[in-house]
């Protein structure tokens, strides 16, 4: 029963944990998108405006190599795809963004942006996450049942076979009636042990 009662506390931590890695992986991938996009909106605009088709594909392809990001699109005003390239993931949720170019204090958008999340890198750590967690809960629960079967070897198996032998004895009628238990310990054995070397 106690070991039913701490594997089910196990599984309960190791869902918390799995779930707390979860949440962590999915801020880190927000994260990196967002540096992503920051750093896209921040060199983008003015290439763009000068028609620098070398640099935009610089600045999308050095992008593209940022963690959880499976592809990015940068499309002109006008609808012109300026770069679009993506990784061999899982194209995941995507974010939108235009790209705003400002010159003498004057806002005007050229374009936009297209960020999409690499699913499969999230699934990956995500399941990498979740077998760690299941072989440690495993292995815990193993030892923890392995240790309370040597406790119980130990602590009630032995010293009740030794009881045993001696009532087994006795029954018999070939027990030495001066023989006495040497079961020293103050517990329920112990107690037993002793009425039993008083019995007799």
């Amino acid at each position: 029963m106690s070991t039913i009662l701490v594997s089910i506390v196990l599984i309960a931590k190791g869902a918390y944990d799995y779930k707390m890695v979860k949440s962590s992986i999915l801020a880190e991938a927000n994260k990196s998108i967002f540096l992503v996009s920051e750093r896209l909106k921040l060199n983008l605009p003015a290439a763009i405006w000068m028609d620098l088709s070398e640099q935009i594909i610089k600045i999308g392809s050095s992008e593209l190599q940022s963690p959880y990001v499976y592809g990015i699109e940068i499309k002109t005003l006008d609808g012109e795809v300026k770069y679009a390239k993506h990784t061999q993931g899982i194209k995941g949720a995507e974010i939108k963004h235009p790209l705003v170019y400002n010159e003498y204090e004057e806002e005007s958008i050229v374009g936009d942006i297209v960020i999409s999340i690499d699913q499969q890198e999230i699934n990956t750590k995500m399941q990498a996450a979740l077998i760690q967690i299941i072989i440690g809960v495993v292995l815990v629960d193993v030892l923890l049942v392995l240790i309370l079967f040597i406790l119980t070897r130990v602590i009630v198996t032995n010293p009740l076979n030794k009881v045993i032998l001696a009532v087994t004895d006795i029954a018999h009628g070939d027990g030495d009636l001066t023989k006495r238990l040497a079961i020293h310990t103050h517990d329920e054995m112990g107690t037993l042990a002793d009425q039993i070397n008083h019995f007799f």
